[in-house]
């Protein structure tokens, strides 16, 4: 998939259209970005959506939680239903409030000290919803 241009779009919706891999987005307006049920691998090409404050990328073959770290203003994350095994790279989402981890292999709650409770960072907001309830695929439970 080509590089897509540079516009004012602040909603993009892609949802089951086979997509293997997310292009780079120049799109520093966007503010959600739709991607459930298609075939992505790996995030990555979100460096320039720095405006983005939702992502969904449910339904995916997504093995790692990477190329979120300019993502500052992202409030919501939704990768339920992916093949993640550990939760990691959320520690520079500052303004994160709710993650959607349901459907994934995760049988341990670490990686969201960063982003939970009382934090010490003026600037960071505490993650307020985890939905991470679903047994067998995930071996853990936590609201």
């Amino acid at each position: 998939m080509p590089e897509l241009p540079s516009t004012s779009l602040q909603e993009l919706y892609l949802i089951q259209n086979s997509i293997h891999q997310i292009p780079r987005l120049c799109l520093p307006h966007l503010t959600i970005l739709e991607l459930g049920g298609n075939k992505i691998k790996e995030i990555q090409g979100l460096e320039s959506c720095v405006n983005l404050k939702e992502l969904w990328l449910g339904k995916n073959r997504i093995q790692m939680l990477q190329g979120l770290n300019t993502l500052k203003q992202l409030r919501l994350l939704s990768i339920q239903s992916n093949r993640i095994h550990k939760i990691e790279g959320l520690e520079d989402c500052a303004a994160l409030e709710e993650v959607y981890l349901a459907n994934n292999g995760i049988s341990k709650i670490e990686g969201l000290d960063a982003n939970v409770g009382n934090c010490s960072h003026k600037q960071r907001a505490p993650i307020e919803t985890v939905v991470f309830i679903d047994q067998p695929q995930n071996s853990g439970c936590w609201v």
